[in-house]
């Protein structure tokens, strides 16, 4: 708990994938009064320090039989790993969670069984997806002030670097790609706001992380370069950024999976 609030992670990706949520193995297993869960999640984003885990199983046979299902924290057979060591998000504990004949109540089924991969579809695509562009959004925006504010400042051949076409050229082109981003992101999230489905509109929720994504990337290397030997020395921030902006490329879905969604609509 912190500051009275309970914790709450979501549990999807596996060790087999998580692009596709139809490669998961975790299963649960209808006995009496509950289910028996057995199964591992990896990847998992406040595993280790969340109070309650909300986490899909298969429960039937066919490749679209998948549940969701809430358990809590302590309960027998439900275990973390340690954390992973990520070179970026470092201020985000990531883990492996793992189910050993883990019984959890009927109760704690969330809908109805079977029903859990419609569900599972959505949040990734409205929290997972659109959540990691505006997470990457504010990557590369931070890249930029932090490259712009260092170009204005640093001096060669008696004036600021900023005064190098060379490097006001980069900061233009960063410029406006995050503008582009930007109107990218909202867009997705302004449909979203006006009660579009999430089905509806995969395009623009995968145009929207595809292209933040790689903007924050070039933004903070290009942060990097503005810097020089600065830049790679971990007091700066500019490497900080470009750390973190390589786990913006995987999660909600890989960027290529991004571009087959696209595709798929075209």
């Amino acid at each position: 708990m912190i500051e009275g609030r309970e914790i709450m992670c979501m549990a999807v990706t596996e060790p087999t994938g998580g692009s596709d949520p139809t490669s998961i193995k975790t299963r649960a297993v209808r006995e009496g009064t509950g289910y028996i869960i057995n199964g591992s999640k990896c990847f998992i984003t406040n595993g280790a320090i969340a109070d309650t885990c909300v986490f899909v199983a298969k429960t039937g046979d066919s490749s679209k039989e998948f549940s969701i299902f809430i358990v809590e924290k302590g309960t027998q057979g439900f275990t973390a790993g340690v954390r992973e060591k990520h070179t970026g998000f470092r201020s985000v504990g990531i883990t492996e969670l793992f189910f050993e004949d883990c019984r959890v109540p009927s109760e704690n089924l969330i809908g109805k069984e079977g029903d859990g991969l419609k569900a599972v579809l959505k949040t990734i695509s409205e929290i997972g997806r659109i959540g990691n562009a505006g997470v990457a959004l504010g990557i590369a925006q931070a890249a930029y002030e932090t490259a712009l504010e260092f170009a204005k400042e640093r001096q060669l051949y008696r004036k600021p670097i900023f005064e190098l076409q060379a490097i006001k050229f980069m900061l233009a082109d960063m410029d406006v790609e995050i503008e582009a981003a930007k109107w990218l992101t909202y867009h997705a999230a302004w449909l979203l706001d006006q009660g579009k489905q999430s089905r509806d509109i995969s395009k623009e929720i995968a145009r929207a992380k595809l292209f933040t994504a790689e903007v924050a990337r070039k933004t903070a290397l290009q942060a990097v370069q503005i810097q020089g030997a600065s830049g790679t020395l971990p007091e700066f921030k500019a490497i900080r950024y470009l750390l973190d902006s390589l786990e913006t490329i995987a999660a909600g879905g890989t960027n290529e999976i991004m571009r087959v969604i696209i595709g798929r609509n075209l």
